[in-house]
């Protein structure tokens, strides 16, 4: 009999990372099983849906030889949850599973799926290489507001890591409006890597990681866990090109008073959520005007600012704007308002790395 003992709060954790890769509605059966690959003090539990695949490693007191085991996913999950804070024996007898929780209570499952039925997990590509620092998850996190959900632009969908020589950015757009962080990297190589909401939910606790990428995956590595996922198929546009170079800022808010305007004006029913920015109506105050002409609504709210530009006025989407606000906690955000025709540029003093976008919206006055 071989069997790893493992604390529940442990398994809990692993499990944790390991569902974002375990499929609701798997395409083969066998997916919805966690390999387990036991060694001789530690368990390496791996997870895929043939797109991604996440690998987390944690040391366990093993009893017997080294082997390999299927356990399903969603069963292993309940009993480690009305485990709680107990260890958990999972012992396996030829065909048998035998899995003891709390209280020294019993599970014993029949392993209808075979080991050597699931898929063969991709290797780490070792073509392309970077380390990158601690804060990175934690933007691809932020950066998932601004993607599209647009299926058919599966690449728009993604968070894209734009990886230079001497830096990275990690940027997300729905076409409408862009997020943009950078940061001071050394890469071997350079590439726009796509990342998934999947992947980037996956990466969450990631502190300092390896990723490596070649033409067919992309992966962040880690002493504990792995996470490799299939290049996403499409080319992610080239967003420099619609940053304004020639634009400064000529206008900063407090962001909470940004934040308390736009959604005032997002209770308009209209169903673009618009709203009509106007920079010179009263000395220092930014005017915010939302109209909805079908219950004809008006919503206006004032809130202080200096505009020191050349326009009037400009229209917005309120959502947009809002997300925008939302994806960072500056005191103070810092706005480039030269043309009502182009992109608003959106910047923070106290941070040169970051940049926002946002397209506005051309239509007639209010």
């Amino acid at each position: 009999m071989n069997k790893f003992i493992i604390n529940s709060k442990t398994l809990k954790n692993a499990l944790n990372k390991l569902g974002q890769a375990v499929p609701k509605k798997p395409v083969l059966p066998v997916l919805s099983n966690v390999l387990c690959k036991v060694g001789e003090a530690e368990v390496e539990f791996c997870s895929t849906d043939l797109m991604t695949t996440i690998q987390h490693r944690v040391e366990c007191e093993v009893v017997g030889k080294p082997f390999h085991v299927l356990l399903p996913f969603d069963f292993l999950k309940r009993v480690a949850f009305l485990s709680k804070e107990a260890p958990i024996t999972i012992e396996v007898e030829e065909e048998l599973i035998r899995i003891i929780g709390a209280m020294q209570d019993e599970f014993i499952l029949k392993a209808t799926d075979k080991v050597e039925d699931y898929p063969k997990l991709p290797a780490i590509p070792r073509k392309n290489f970077m380390t990158v620092e601690d804060g990175l998850v934690y933007w691809m996190n932020k950066a998932l507001a601004t993607v599209s959900a647009d299926e058919l632009r599966p690449a728009l969908c993604c968070v894209c890591l734009d990886v230079l020589a001497n830096g990275l950015s990690v940027v997300s757009t729905d076409a409408h409006s862009l997020f943009s962080r950078s940061f001071s990297v050394e890469a071997k190589g350079e590439a726009k890597l796509l990342v998934t909401s999947k992947m980037v939910k996956a990466l969450e606790g990631f502190d300092n990681a390896e990723v490596y990428w070649n033409s067919n995956h992309v992966a962040f590595h880690t002493t504990s866990t792995s996470v490799i996922a299939t290049a996403v198929d499409g080319k992610y546009p080239d967003y420099r090109s619609i940053i304004p170079t020639d634009f400064h800022p000529n206008l900063t808010l407090d962001r909470e008073e940004m934040i308390s305007a736009l959604e005032r004006c997002c209770l308009s029913l209209a169903a673009d959520r618009s709203a009509e920015i106007l920079l010179k109506e009263e000395k220092g105050i930014i005017r915010f005007v939302s109209e909805d002409l079908d219950m004809q609504r008006r919503i206006v709210v004032d809130i202080p600012g200096i505009y020191k530009g050349d326009i009037s006025s400009i229209n917005v989407s309120a959502d947009r704007l809002l997300t925008l606000m939302h994806q960072v906690t500056y005191d103070k955000v810092q706005f480039a308002i030269h043309d009502p025709k182009r992109a608003i540029l959106v910047t923070a003093e106290d941070d040169p790395d970051y940049l926002g976008l946002l397209m506005p919206l051309l239509k007639q006055k209010i």
